[in-house]
C-alpha cells in the first residue's frame, strides 16, 4: 500500500498542470515515505538477530541519510546542466525506491510477532466456536426437555 500510494503521488506531481494538484499528490508521496519510514524500522528490529539488531537498525538511518545526499546531487546535476523540465525527471526518479519496494515486497517473509498474533487470533475463532456449539447444544437440551 505504501508503494503503490507512493508512486501514485509521485506519478501525478510529474503531470500537475497546476500548483494544488501537485500539492495535493505531494502530501500523499509524503504520507507514503512517512509510513514506510516507521514501519520499515520495526519490522527490521523484528526480524533481525539479537546480536546483530543495532547495527541493522542504524544501517536503516545512515541508508536514509546516504539518500538524501544522493537526491541532493541528483538535484544539482539537473540544475547545472539547465535540463528543461528538470523537476518532473527528479519526481520520475522518486518513484524507484517505491518501485524497488514493491518488487522485494513478496520476497518479504512475516514477522514472527504478525504470526504469533494471528495464530492468538485463531485460536480465539476456534474456542469461541466451541462455546458456541455447547451453547446451542445446552440450549436445545432444555428445549426438548
Amino acid at each position: 500500500m505504501t508503494s503503490i500510494s507512493g508512486i501514485i503521488g509521485n506519478g501525478i506531481q510529474i503531470f500537475a498542470t497546476d500548483f494544488i494538484t501537485g500539492a495535493i499528490f505531494r502530501c500523499l508521496a509524503g504520507i507514503s515515505i512517512g509510513f514506510a519510514a516507521v514501519v520499515c524500522p520495526m519490522y527490521i528490529g523484528e526480524m533481525s538477530p539479537d546480536e546483530y539488531r543495532g547495527r541493522i537498525t542504524a544501517s536503516f538511518n545512515i541508508f536514509i541519510g546516504v539518500g538524501g545526499i544522493t537526491s541532493a546531487t541528483v538535484g544539482y546535476f539537473f540544475l547545472e546542466n539547465n535540463i528543461p523540465h528538470s523537476w518532473k525527471y527528479l519526481y520520475a526518479l522518486g518513484n524507484l525506491p517505491f518501485i524497488v519496494f514493491l518488487i522485494f515486497y513478496c520476497c518479504i517473509p512475516e514477522s514472527s510477532s504478525w504470526i504469533e498474533e494471528r495464530q492468538k487470533k485463531k485460536s480465539k475463532e476456534i474456542s469461541g466456536l466451541t462455546e458456541d456449539y455447547l451453547f446451542l447444544l445446552s440450549s436445545s437440551h432444555i428445549l426438548m426437555a
